[in-house]
């Protein structure tokens, strides 16, 4: 048998309380020995409910209502398993968890065990699955650890998953499915939490394993640069059904369906026109035109915001039974300056951990720095942003900057109406008499493309873009000139986040706003930014017009950045050799004219056209 795994007719339904959910709906598919099959949809197209359907661990309410999947197991002589005729919790299906096919979920903190040592977790599977001591589990726990790439394997194998970066969790998850070396690898949205460069070194690694231990790999994603880049077969789904299914040449190079050449039209890519548009699939009809500003873009002063010299250190205590606290100084932010001109959006790009975060918060006044200085230059007057005192300066300050979040849920209130949570800054700020605030709220909901009955419904009843631009929608109730947009697109299909990108863009446009836009998509930065601001270790290590920085980047971790981004196009694949070993972003590392260490400390250098790097010349 060529094929590991046989899909045939599946159909998936849900009980839910409004009634019986049709999730998958008829359908087929093969997996062939140690080549990747990439399933491609938006949330909600049934991806993730046919990885659980083959696991054997769909919710209680969910059930197999017809179709077979069929597993043939290698390493049993291609021992025939009938899934769908197994009971879940049997033995049989406990055997083909785990040994025969593994799992790696999305996202790694809340599949890792908080209680218990990753060497723990990781050991667990291969014990059940095998006849041996703790010591040989805890052998086999090394190796594993050492083969996924982990710093110090013995050592690593006894520490907790909070203490680990999100890539080495997400490393600790891989290693905790292959220890038992399965035949198939499930990884649903393996580096969707992850930044490019760790992505990188995860889909490597991905790519490593499978050939080392001839696996076959079922990726589900919706991310079409990664699917470029490690698939051999791709299925397209959409509400349950597939669309197209056909190799990687096929799909990318000669889209059938028109739900397919729509998706790949909605991805952010370089290199696109000054006029280029991303196309949603889904169109949201805004009437920006609805809602007057009194932002004047022709005053005198140019720039909105001036960030100089900002530093912050955080104090860790750490305490153990045997020695006293002990008290470690880490340096969010160290010496940053940029400015933010009026009516343009500057980009600010790095990995997580960079200061990226720490940045915006000092600037709306939520932390404080240790040194440095923020001047805000509204159309009307000029604030020092850390200086402000009186309640007056405050709520003027606070009415001309806004703030866009990453997670758009757990930033609305739950029990409060969209209504409410639009109208609450215009009652905070006592503007406007009740009627003017109805029809301001009324022409914010259209303005984002939300029909006017959304008003009364309450956050959990949307989809996550509609969330975010009912968090869009809030931000800008009270006409502000600037916005903080932190990661506003990451967690969004890419049809909605085409849908965002492009409402951003038409405001910014027709209401003159000016954007700080935090991301680490580089695809993304280069479709709505003007300037481009990297940050790595605290430090920004380059800053540039877009076009100079994407045609003439000068950094070491620059480079790696850019070489970390999977395009949607198989014939630019990523260079896995460019990535300096997942070293691009130590800063001791880095080649002598760039090093930061005891002996060099760079300053800003201009190498012309407000181009900036950071380096030792």
């Amino acid at each position: 048998m060529d094929n590991i795994l046989l899909v045939n007719d599946l159909h998936v339904e849900f009980n839910a309380p409004e009634g019986l959910i049709k999730a998958v709906k008829g359908v087929s598919f093969k997996i062939p020995t140690g080549k990747t099959i990439a399933i491609v949809g938006e949330s909600g197209s049934g991806k993730s409910v046919i990885s659980q359907s083959i696991m054997g661990i769909l919710p209680k309410n969910g059930s197999v209502a017809q179709g077979q999947i069929k597993f043939y197991d290698p390493k049993n002589s291609f021992k025939e398993t009938m899934i769908t005729s197994i009971k879940n919790n049997s033995p049989e299906m406990r055997k083909v968890r785990g040994s025969g096919i593994s799992i790696i979920f999305q996202e790694p903190m809340t599949s890792l065990s908080p209680l218990h040592t990753i060497g723990n977790q990781i050991a667990e599977g291969f014990l059940l699955h095998n006849k041996v001591g703790n010591n040989e589990a805890r052998e086999a726990t090394v190796e594993i650890l050492k083969l996924v790439g982990f710093p110090n394997p013995s050592k690593s194998i006894d520490i907790y998953p909070f203490e680990l970066s999100g890539g080495l969790r997400q490393r600790a998850m891989i290693a905790m499915a292959m220890i038992c070396r399965p035949a198939l690898l499930i990884a649903d949205e393996p580096t969707t939490a992850l930044d490019v460069t760790v992505q990188a070194q995860i889909l490597k690694l991905m790519k490593d394993l499978q050939s080392n231990l001839e696996m076959a790999i079922l990726m589900i994603t919706h991310d079409l640069g990664v699917v470029a880049n490690m698939a051999d077969e791709i299925i397209v789904m959409y509400h349950g059904e597939i669309m197209e299914y056909g190799s990687l040449k096929d799909i990318f190079h000669d889209p059938q369906h028109p739900y397919l050449k729509s998706l790949l039209k909605a991805v952010p890519r370089f290199g696109m026109g000054p006029n280029e548009r991303l196309i949603p699939i889904r169109e949201i009809n805004s009437k920006i035109s609805t809602l007057g500003s009194e932002i004047n873009l022709e005053t005198g002063n140019k720039v909105v915001l001036e960030v100089k010299n900002l530093s912050k250190t955080f104090t860790t205590r750490k305490k153990s039974f045997l020695s006293n606290s002990s008290q470690n100084a880490i340096k969010a932010i160290d010496d940053v300056s940029f400015d933010v001109p009026r009516g343009e959006c500057v980009g600010l790009v790095g990995e997580s951990g960079c200061g990226k975060t720490t940045t915006s918060k000092i600037i709306m006044g939520a932390l404080k720095p240790d040194t440095g200085e923020i001047i805000f230059n509204t159309s009307k007057s000029k604030i020092d942003v850390l200086k402000i005192r009186q309640r007056k300066e405050v709520l003027y300050f606070r009415k001309s900057s806004q703030y866009i979040f990453q997670d758009p849920f757990s930033s609305l209130n739950p029990r409060m109406t969209v209504f409410d949570i639009i109208n609450e800054p215009l009652i905070i700020h006592n503007l406007g008499s009740e009627e003017d605030r109805l029809n301001k709220v009324k022409s914010l909901i259209e303005m984002v493309g939300l029909p006017i009955t959304s008003l009364r419904r309450y956050p959990h009843s949307f989809s996550g873009g509609q969330r975010q631009r009912i968090g869009i929608a809030r931000a800008l109730a009270l006409e502000p000139e600037f916005l903080i947009c932190d990661e506003p697109v990451s967690a969004l299909d890419v049809s909605i986040q085409a849908q965002v990108l492009n409402l951003l863009k038409d405001l910014k446009r027709d209401l003159g706003l000016t954007y700080l836009f935090i991301s680490h998509n580089l695809a993304v930065i280069d479709y709505i930014s003007d300037y481009i601001i990297v940050m790595c270790a605290g430090k920004i290590v380059e800053k540039a017009p877009k076009d100079d920085f994407f045609n003439n980047a000068q950094h070491p971790y620059t480079k790696a950045l850019l070489g970390a981004v999977p395009e949607p196009n198989p014939n630019k694949k990523l260079n896995f050799q460019n990535l300096m070993d997942g070293k691009a972003s130590i800063p001791s590392e880095w080649p002598e004219k760039y090093v930061i260490n005891e002996k060099f400390s760079p300053t800003m250098n201009e190498i012309g056209n407000n181009h900036w790097v950071l380096s030792n010349v």
